[in-house]
């Protein structure tokens, strides 16, 4: 994305106070994702914010001079502002979305690591995958990568892993690349070349970082999955009507019902809400 902002001025503009400027960034922002109108004024006002305290605290009011020193200080001072929790969540994710779009990643702040997170929903009802069904679903899938020699079974099998061990959703597991993407801190940053819902920037606590060490291994044996747990033979359309093919293959050779992907999603939050 950031190819389409000059670094100079974005190609809208670089001065944060100026609302012109936050309303083009936001308008990126809102094209880039193919969304609506209300993700544009969530940016503007966020960038409103951070623009107030860049000029009072810094001195200056454009990313450009920004520092992730200053950031972190920005976070800070929304902590303190009095402003709920969703309110300082949504600025942080608009915020991490402009200084992607502009080259500045470096500027990207964790909302869990500076206190901002919204925090976690959790709910009575109890939809998760079993450990048991999920290493039997697992085992027959080894059986068919070693029976038809077709690695994409192996790599299903990893993305499953990942779906668990950090509460991916099933588009996220295997869109995002282990090999280039890896936990730090015990948490993984995931955005939009991940596969986030509605191109959300967002961040996850990992249960278990060896399955992402693992997902990575496969990858650098099998340079046809470089970039994603997605061979590159096919597109995402094609990989999940696969992916709905092998549930279907699984039910008619075991007699078995396929265990959704997004059941191991719930089993994450499940073991998350135990801790």
């Amino acid at each position: 994305m950031a190819k389409n902002c000059n670094f100079r001025n974005y190609g809208c503009g670089r001065n944060l106070t100026h609302f012109k400027t936050r309303e083009n960034l936001a308008n990126r922002v809102r094209q880039a994702e193919g969304r609506g109108t209300a993700i544009r004024d969530k940016t503007i006002s966020a960038l409103g914010n951070l623009a107030g305290y860049l000029k009072e605290n810094h001195g200056h009011r454009t990313l450009e001079k920004c520092t992730p020193e200053q950031m972190a200080g920005w976070a800070q001072h929304l902590r303190k502002s009095g402003l709920s929790a969703s309110t300082t969540s949504s600025y942080v994710s608009a915020a991490n979305r402009v200084v992607e779009l502009v080259g500045r990643k470096d500027l990207r702040l964790s909302a869990w690591k500076e206190g901002l997170a919204r925090g976690l929903k959790y709910s009575n009802e109890d939809r998760s995958i079993s450990p048991v069904e999920r290493d039997a679903f697992k085992e027959w899938l080894s059986g068919k990568a070693s029976l038809t020699g077709d690695i994409r079974y192996e790599a299903l099998s990893h993305s499953i892993d990942l779906q668990a061990s950090g509460g991916l959703r099933r588009r996220e597991s295997i869109r995002t690349s282990p090999q280039d993407n890896r936990p730090e801190d015990g948490r993984l940053f995931l955005g939009r070349a991940d596969g986030t819902k509605n191109a959300r920037p967002r961040e996850s606590q990992i249960l278990d970082p060896a399955a992402f060490e693992r997902a990575a291994a496969f990858q650098a044996r099998h340079p046809e999955f470089d970039g994603s747990l997605i061979p590159a033979n096919m597109s995402m359309k094609q990989y999940i009507g696969w992916l709905k093919d092998v549930q279907r293959a699984y039910e008619a050779e075991t007699g078995r019902k396929a265990p959704g992907y997004h059941g191991n999603r719930h089993w994450y939050a499940q073991e998350r809400y135990a801790q």
